[in-house]
């Protein structure tokens, strides 16, 4: 592939059939060190997609020592397959939770009185976080479907709307509807709607509950309308003057409030 020139070897695109094959050569690439060449794996960008979803809970287990590998878009942890399928992703989180969780949300004492920074879609306070949302006839894996599905159809984008409900990721979601907008209000109406369904899960409702009443502050940095505007590892992030808009927080919490009166706490 590419131009032919004197000073620079061209690309060469090899198709196996025989995938045995092809892992008896891809196994050998370390034979190929200092010798200026190298091989690399090629994948559809749906492919791609499904192993940036399971890349974490790869790096996760070889951490805790277990035997593990990803083959295409399956990741292979002691002899038990896994796809990026919905039922598969919610299993691996329930799996690695403990792991996982204290990397996407952690508790902080601000000057504004005990908060909870949470960022990513392996905390359940996230949009990013695997969890039904069922708004009137219609399931979404995800609030952040959720959310973009009814951004494109606002914006009178059914070609988009349908790509964002299949979408395989929630990032992937947020990404086709990038370049829509919508007015402040709206998209705080529509993310409410979005919340509330999620929440009424018990699962996720115990998790909102178990909050409190602390601060809640989505740490993202480069979001001040739904973040605060800092990371969870900054120390800007322990000051309430240093904090955007942070209008998912505040979402949450009002639900959280609502839902400690409709339980009688």
């Amino acid at each position: 592939m590419g131009v032919q020139g004197r000073q620079r070897c061209r690309n060469v695109v090899v198709k196996f059939h025989s995938f045995k094959d092809q892992q008896s050569v891809w196994n050998k690439r370390r034979l190929l060190k200092n010798t200026g060449l190298f091989l690399e794996e090629h994948f559809a960008l749906s492919v791609q997609q499904e192993r940036s979803q399971l890349l974490p809970f790869l790096q996760l287990a070889r951490r805790r020592g277990e035997k593990v590998t990803m083959i295409g878009n399956k990741l292979l942890i002691a002899g038990q397959r896994f796809s990026a399928s919905q039922q598969d992703i919610r299993s691996l989180q329930l799996r690695y939770n403990e792991n996982i969780k204290d990397r996407s949300q952690k508790e902080l004492s601000t000057d504004a009185g005990p908060a909870i920074g949470f960022y990513g879609r392996f905390s359940e306070l996230s949009n990013f976080f695997l969890s039904p949302v069922k708004v009137g006839d219609r399931v979404f894996p995800t609030v952040e479907h959720y959310y973009t599905t009814r951004k494109a159809e606002i914006n009178s984008q059914p070609d988009l709307a349908y790509r964002v409900k299949t979408a395989v990721s929630p990032l992937a979601a947020n990404i086709i509807t990038k370049q829509l907008t919508m007015d402040p209000e709206i998209k705080l109406e529509v993310m409410k709607i979005g919340l509330v369904a999620k929440f009424q899960v018990p699962e996720m409702k115990k998790a909102l509950l178990a909050t409190g009443n602390k601060v809640l502050l989505e740490a993202a940095a480069r979001d001040p309308f739904w973040g605060c505007g800092c990371t969870m590892s900054s120390k800007e992030i322990l000051h309430k003057d240093n904090w955007k808009e942070n209008h998912m927080g505040k979402l949450l919490m009002g639900i959280c409030t609502d839902l400690q009166k409709d339980n009688g706490c």
